[in-house]
Order: C-alpha cells, then structure tokens, then sequence
C-alpha cells in the first residue's frame, strides 16, 4: 500500500502560482508525486491545472506534440 504524504505548504504555493501556466505532468514530476494526486488535490480546491492552447503552443511545444503525429 502506498503511504500518503500531505502536501507541504510549499508545494500548495507551487501549485498555486504555476496552476494554467505549466502541464500538470510537469508539475508532478517537480514535486516527485503522481500526476492524479496533484489533479485531485487542485480540484478539491478548485483550482484550475489547464494550460490554454496559445501558452501550451508557445511555451510548451514538446508537451503540446505529444500524440499528434499522424
């Protein structure tokens, strides 16, 4: 069973201030958690991880790639 560990107030402040910025999945790997556990702990608090389209094609054209060769 894996043992859960609360998110300390530093990684709520990353959340905070990267949340619509930058890709949950980088998020997650910053913070060495699982990508569903910092999905759940946003949205239990309401807060919104979407990154829109014109700052994913900008900043992050390797995520934005990702499964779209076709």
């Amino acid at each position: 069973m894996n043992k859960r560990t609360p998110f300390s107030t530093d990684d709520a402040a990353y959340i905070r201030r990267v949340a619509g910025k930058v890709p949950v999945d980088v998020i997650a790997r910053q913070l060495q958690r699982p990508v569903k556990g910092v999905q759940n702990w946003a949205y239990r608090r309401q807060i919104k991880l979407r990154v829109p389209d014109a700052v994913m094609s900008r900043y992050w054209q390797s995520a934005n790639n990702r499964g779209s060769e076709a």
